[in-house]
């Protein structure tokens, strides 16, 4: 039910300097659902979802590893400082720019359906992160689009109707794609 993931770096000692604690939530056994942001809208994304739970997650605007320029820093911590220092505030933004959270699909007491509990950015929390009018299900199962942007269908046990009900969007609209 817990289990610990390893970072591959490590000190000098030879202890990992990563660790990730991973639980199984209630109500996360199924279905399943895994989008993947079409490569033609920048910033790799992924939306994930595990029964009633979802995930999200937004690659910075500058990718990492380093880019060649700043390649020279021991980690990202030292390249913010030095940025900082130096009056380079957008540049540290799009180094910072990772997005990811966490909710619930389905409105819980009370709440909003797709309402972000836990994310890296806090003033995303109690937020939605789409809505109904927002999502189109594609007829072919194979793409939907999200906030106008297409998604690529990666994984799927929902079906059709199935992801159409899930985000609360009609089964009218481009059924032709």
């Amino acid at each position: 039910k817990v289990w610990k993931e390893w970072g591959w770096a490590k000190d000098e000692y030879g202890q990992h300097v990563y660790m990730e604690r991973w639980d199984r939530l209630p109500g996360g056994s199924g279905p399943f659902l895994a989008l993947r942001r079409a490569k033609k809208h920048g910033r790799d994304a992924v939306l994930l979802v595990a029964g009633k739970h979802f995930n999200y997650c937004e690659d910075r605007v500058t990718p990492m590893p380093l880019d060649p320029q700043h390649a020279n820093y021991s980690g990202l911590q030292a390249l913010v400082d030095d940025l900082i220092a130096k009056g380079q505030r957008q540049t540290v933004m799009d180094y910072l720019s990772l997005n990811g959270c966490h909710g619930l699909v389905s409105a819980c007491g009370g709440g909003a359906p797709w309402t972000i509990d836990a994310a890296l950015h806090p003033w995303l929390v109690g937020t939605r992160l789409l809505s109904a009018a927002e999502v189109e299900v594609h007829a072919s199962g194979r793409i939907v689009t999200l906030k106008g942007e297409e998604w690529e269908v990666v994984e799927d046990s929902f079906g059709v109707d199935g992801m159409r009900a899930l985000f609360g969007s009609s089964p009218y609209g481009r059924s032709s794609l």
